[in-house]
């Protein structure tokens, strides 16, 4: 178990020896004048509490719970995402960009053509999903609304004084500062 405490006569050596579970690695005893990874030896004439560390080295396991219909004509599609750990962090790409920390769910913004979508799980430990998990879609049908900025004042004066200028056959310029 986790935490374990047995009851010895006084003078009693005891030797302990790490037994690391799957998918664990066994890092060193601290405690009862013991340290190092090998086996752990000590004489009880006290009290002792010795601890033998482990870390976790499986990594996680991605997976990707929704996204886009296929083909989509979605400009801002929603993944959602899960770890096999609980407590593991994300990292998400787009179209093979570099992996960035992200959360579930994601939005995305995407544009007409192919589209792919890859996300991996970090667990506390810092195992990196070695597998993203990937989703493949076409966004088709996306329209793309430009919106032109409303002219202020003074460019409606500009806008008034060269149309009345072109009127008598004249050109005015607009210098920006």
């Amino acid at each position: 178990g986790s935490t374990c405490a047995v009851g010895y006569p006084n003078g009693t050596v005891v030797t302990l020896t790490a037994a690391p579970g799957t998918g664990q690695n066994f890092t060193g005893w601290s405690g009862g004048g013991c340290s190092g990874t090998g086996t752990c030896v000590v004489t009880l004439t006290a009290a002792t509490t010795v601890t033998a560390t482990f870390t976790d080295t499986t990594p996680p396991d991605t997976t990707i719970l929704s996204g886009p219909s296929n083909p989509s004509n979605d400009p801002n599609p929603t993944f959602t995402f899960e770890s096999s750990e609980p407590g593991s962090t994300f990292q998400c790409s787009l179209n093979g960009a570099a992996f960035t920390a992200c959360t579930s769910p994601r939005t995305l913004t995407v544009n007409n053509g192919e589209q792919s979508f890859s996300v991996q799980a970090v667990d506390a430990a810092g195992n990196v999903d070695p597998t993203p998990a990937t989703y493949a879609w076409t966004a088709a049908g996306i329209i793309q609304v430009v919106v032109q900025p409303i002219p202020t004042l003074s460019e409606w004066a500009l806008i008034l004084l060269s149309l009345m200028m072109a009127s008598l056959g004249l050109v005015a310029y607009r210098r920006r500062m």
